[in-house]
């Protein structure tokens, strides 16, 4: 961690207040083990490549969305644990989604037709109607339509009485698949909009000033999120000429484009004092959000949302 960004979190954070381990957030590993296992996911390492060659890599994929879940989400809030597994389940299939569409544009194909918008808002609202299931059988790819079938009839039963927070639900997952799959779309979103659905999964209605409270919050985790994703991915991003906000979110691939990508990338390799600079400035106006939204919710949330930060930005 730069250690501007680790001054700037340390001046957020009361010292009286010790921030807790990243590893203290989330289900128990146990509790992931088994949902992964009853889904039937853990097979398709075997099929779906990018997420690492074992299924306790996809584990961690799933616990990391609990975490995330976990900073928002108040310890008496009602059905809290079901809550962070539907948020774990969700992060695991974004994930795997994603990683199909790098690396398989026919498979890619398959999944934006199987997971159209009208596709996912029908299940969201018929969790028990058999024919709004989604399913696209063969090529190995069964058990990953049956996660993302499982957590919408999870979402849409669990919300059935809360009509507006489906509506927002189903409204991201359709910015969310226009990002991800549409040609030339802005792909920022797609690594944004995944948390900040876990914002609303999570708040709680109940109290609307603190629901809007933990959207905004989840909001600035998924821009913070993004961009250390995107430190993480640059260089493999600039060899496959990727989005990426620290080069240039390319959209459609038109020779102009190319050229202002390729022209962006060896500026970044020519100057790397101004990238760190950027970068720094960027990851301290992150975090600061990220921490004073926390602490709006409560004062645990702030201290959850510091460690989740913290082991975000040493990763």
């Amino acid at each position: 961690m730069d250690g501007r960004v680790a001054s700037a979190l340390d001046a957020l954070v009361p010292s009286s207040a010790p921030v807790p381990e990243l590893d203290s957030l989330g289900l128990a590993a146990e509790t992931i083990e088994a949902a992964c296992a009853q889904t039937g996911v853990d097979g398709l390492v075997e099929r779906i490549h990018g997420r690492g060659p074992t299924a306790a890599h996809l584990h961690v994929i799933a616990w990391h969305g609990s975490a995330l879940a976990d900073v928002g989400c108040a310890p008496a809030r009602a059905h809290r644990d079901e809550l962070l597994l539907d948020c774990a389940l969700f992060n695991l299939a974004v994930a795997l989604t994603d990683s199909l569409v790098d690396d398989e544009a026919a498979a890619g194909a398959r999944a934006a037709r199987a997971l159209a918008p009208q596709k996912l808002a029908r299940r969201l609202h018929a969790p028990h109607d058999p024919d709004a299931a989604i399913a696209a059988g063969g090529d190995g790819l069964d058990a990953f339509f049956a996660l993302w079938d499982t957590l919408l009839a999870r979402l849409g039963e669990r919300f059935a009485g809360e009509p507006e927070r489906l509506a927002q639900l189903a409204a991201l997952l359709a910015r969310m698949h226009r990002s991800e799959f549409d040609d030339g779309a802005d792909r920022l979103p797609a690594k944004v909009l995944p948390i900040e659905f876990l914002g609303v999964v999570v708040a709680d209605r109940h109290e609307p000033h603190a629901a809007e409270t933990t959207v905004a919050l989840y909001r600035e985790l998924g821009e913070l999120v993004g961009l250390v994703d995107d430190w993480h991915d640059l260089l493999a991003d600039m060899r496959r000429m990727h989005a990426n906000q620290l080069v240039m979110l390319i959209g459609a691939r038109t020779p102009a484009n190319r050229l202002r990508y390729l022209a962006r990338c060896l500026q970044r390799v020519a100057f790397p004092g101004r990238l760190a600079d950027e970068l720094a400035a960027a990851l301290c106006t992150h975090v600061r959000g990220v921490i004073e939204r926390a602490g709006a919710l409560s004062p645990q949330a702030r201290l959850k949302a510091a460690a989740y930060a913290k082991g975000l930005l040493q990763s």
